[in-house]
């Protein structure tokens, strides 16, 4: 019960914080630790152990769960993957579809962050930017799927070149980085 007597300099938010930004960076952080249990959990049940994990058993492992068909497209240049959910005859199934001419490890992380949406259920929309926290929980759930954290420590500790590194786990330099900052494997 609040205390009707309390004054105006008590009611003051504490300005040492945007409470909006606060409050965001906490579910940010939420969201992306599940995102990454969920790859983590996909991971384990197919017993992947070393890089690069294939993502057709990723992709059939999801098709147990899920009417899904994952196809080649040429979408627009600023348009990587896409998720499309479909009903016919009273059935759902999804279509995910990556742009063809973005290099395969660009590929592989446009379908491994379009399956995040399907798993999460969060199906974007026109209206939402590519950096809402949808989109970021979906860049952490194929950062870890691609990039498994226990299986990238491991071979960070024996090859300290992200190029070379990158070609392992067929991903982009970018990604790598990213990655091996996100996980704090630097330190």
């Amino acid at each position: 019960m609040r205390d009707e007597n309390n004054n105006e300099e008590d009611l003051k938010l504490d300005n040492s914080y945007n409470q909006e930004s606060y409050f965001d960076d906490h579910i940010l952080k939420a969201r992306k630790k599940e995102a990454r249990i969920f790859a983590q959990k996909i991971i384990k049940s197919l017993k992947i152990n070393e890089a690069p994990v294939n993502l057709r058993e990723v992709i059939s492992h999801v098709q147990k769960d899920f009417n899904l068909v994952v196809i080649p497209d040429t979408l627009s240049k600023n348009i990587s993957g896409i998720i499309v959910k479909l009903t016919e005859l009273e059935q759902e199934f999804f279509v995910i579809g990556f742009n063809a001419n973005d290099p395969w490890c660009r590929r592989r992380f446009s379908i491994g962050h379009e399956i995040a949406h399907l798993l999460f259920n969060t199906l974007c929309d026109k209206r939402e930017s590519g950096n809402s926290e949808r989109e970021k929980e979906c860049e952490f759930f194929s950062a870890e799927l691609l990039m498994p954290k226990s299986i990238l420590k491991n071979d960070f500790s024996k090859i300290r070149n992200i190029p070379e590194l990158s070609k392992k786990y067929l991903v982009s330099s970018a990604a790598m980085s990213i990655k091996i900052s996100n996980d704090s494997l630097l330190k």
